[in-house]
């Protein structure tokens, strides 16, 4: 439960314990290869039955054991190499070993990578041979596209539920789907997919208040695990468990609550872009215009290209000449107090407010008064 301001809301981790192991209910980070599935053209999706027959040979159930073998905790894992499983972290981190079950048939396995901060492991299963799901991306995802989960909730394997894009949330290398497919506990690093049968994320955690909003890692999150693997585990919170908590504020539409919990996080992980891009956010919203720069400033001295990875993505963004928030994707403005916006766009200049990436907004502060807005989907939540 988080405290506070949230208390109404549950944050979940979506592995589930077995015979009383206990995983954290706030933070999920306690608690090419042959043969590949099959594939389809670009222009076409699929039905519900012929997609999940194409990949469902490559959904597993992840069991971690005690050190007397007996199961303790299951999740679920998506095939993305030969005799390879991605999951998530959280659903393996506690366990002395591992088993992966696909068919009916036991395997056992071995942690091969680990990306704890963004809460995505790989496996070695041994002697494991299934075919291997197709990678998609998350960059040209858009709201209200289908997308379907398979994995297996309180470990009924091969659980399929449909569902929509209900909101993209930008981080470095992809973008967080928010997801209307129910998922429940065990569901946790198994596969969601676009209407194309390809893979586009991992569902990872929820958050129940009223009604469930589900949330999925990137794939591009497994595809960078390699790079980023790492045998040492964060001491303090990890990415995840802050962006979850973010999430939570940002949804509510507590701003000073954001505020105060961005500001926590950019001081514990000061290299961390979302900390500073939820920073400036946060200040935006409470007015801090000056801070809201500032923020932004140091998301980009951080990761320069995070504002042009917006700024490509053909996506409007709209305020009126108050500067409040209709509809678009996230894109840094800047807007001119006298009313006159401009956009990052050579030669363009407009009243009320135009889209820009971050670089282009930075490149332009002069010494009129200028705020900074970053607009998300604040409707689609």
């Amino acid at each position: 439960m988080i405290r506070g301001r949230c208390a109404v809301l549950v944050v979940a981790a979506l592995s589930i314990p077995v015979a009383g192991c206990a995983t954290s209910p706030t933070e999920p980070s306690e608690s090419v290869s042959t043969p590949t599935a099959h594939q389809q053209p670009d222009t076409l999706s699929q039905s519900p039955t012929a997609l999940f027959e194409a990949v469902s040979a490559s959904i597993v159930v992840v069991y971690g054991k005690d050190g007397e073998g007996m199961r303790r905790s299951l999740g679920s894992g998506v095939v993305i190499a030969r005799g390879e499983v991605a999951t998530n972290c959280h659903v393996i981190e506690h366990a002395a070993t591992l088993s992966v079950t696909h068919r009916n048939r036991d395997y056992p396995a071995t942690l091969k990578d680990a990306d704890y901060e963004r809460d995505v492991c790989s496996l070695t299963v041994t002697g494991f041979d299934a075919p291997v799901v197709e990678r998609g991306e998350t960059q040209s995802l858009k709201i209200g596209q289908k997308v379907f989960a398979i994995g297996a909730p309180y470990g009924l394997e091969l659980t399929l539920s449909e569902g929509l894009i209900s909101g993209l949330r930008d981080v470095p290398d992809g973008r967080v789907l928010q997801i209307s497919a129910p998922i429940s506990p065990g569901s946790s690093g198994g596969g969601l997919f676009g209407e194309r049968g390809r893979l586009i994320g991992l569902p990872t955690f929820s958050l129940s208040g009223g009604q469930q909003v589900n949330f999925a890692v990137p794939v591009e999150w497994v595809t960078a695990l390699s790079q980023r693997s790492t045998t040492t585990k964060p001491a303090a919170q990890r990415v995840v468990g802050w962006l979850m908590t973010t999430l939570v504020l940002e949804r509510k539409k507590d701003w000073p609550g954001l505020l105060e919990h961005a500001q926590a996080w950019a001081q514990a992980q000061p290299q961390e872009t979302m900390a500073w891009t939820y920073l400036g956010v946060a200040c935006d919203q409470t007015k801090e215009f000056t801070k809201a720069i500032e923020a932004f400033q140091q998301a980009l001295r951080i990761k320069p290209d995070f504002g042009k990875e917006r700024e490509q993505r053909d996506r409007a963004s709209y305020l009126d000449h108050r500067g409040t928030r209709t509809r678009g994707w996230s894109h840094f403005v800047t807007h001119d107090m006298t009313g006159e916006s401009t956009s990052g766009r050579a030669g363009t200049t407009e009243t009320g407010c135009a889209s820009t990436g971050i670089a282009g907004l930075l490149s332009r502060i002069d010494s009129r008064p200028l705020c900074v807005c970053l607009c998300f989907h604040q409707g689609a939540v």
